[in-house]
């Protein structure tokens, strides 16, 4: 009889080893942790997700959107991730303003916890390094155009 219950409690025990190992053993980070953006960019950040419990789990992933930046993600839900498997989603980030150094808030979830992730993002306009040689030739051609347009309606030559 006493052989029966050390068992049982082996048992139970090595059960509530296994299943907190497997409820929460996971990692999970971003392909960068900063970034600057182009006001009305869109650009992709990579979530990834490592399996390090010993069965099949899967994940959901939820960004968090602010004022000045828009956080959007098409597929949510990590599917059947195997132990030491990796996998990975990808958040849509847009900043729809000015900002410097604000915070966007990516949760992963998986069946019994979770884990947040912080990607810190500036933005601005445009700089001239942002823009190509066939914008400035356009601009230059507009403004021979203007240039020209405006003598002939004046009567300058």
């Amino acid at each position: 009889m006493e052989k029966m219950f050390f068992t049982i409690e082996l048992i139970f025990i090595f059960t509530m080893l296994i299943s907190s190992t497997v409820a929460t053993d996971f990692d999970a980070w971003l392909g960068m942790t900063n970034a600057s953006f182009t006001v009305g960019q869109a650009f992709p950040v990579s979530v990834y997700v490592k399996n390090k419990g010993t069965a099949l789990d899967s994940y959901r992933v939820v960004p968090i959107s602010t004022a000045n930046i828009r956080a959007r993600i098409f597929d949510d839900t990590i599917d059947n991730v195997t132990p030491s498997g990796i996998a990975k989603t990808e958040v849509e980030i847009t900043a729809t303003g000015i900002t410097a150094n604000e915070n966007v808030i990516i949760t992963v979830n998986s069946t019994h916890a979770e884990k947040v992730l912080t990607l810190a993002v500036s933005s601005g306009t445009p700089s001239l390094a942002d823009i190509d040689i066939f914008s400035i030739l356009q601009i230059i051609v507009l403004s021979l155009i203007v240039l020209l347009l405006s003598k002939k309606l004046v009567g300058i030559s």
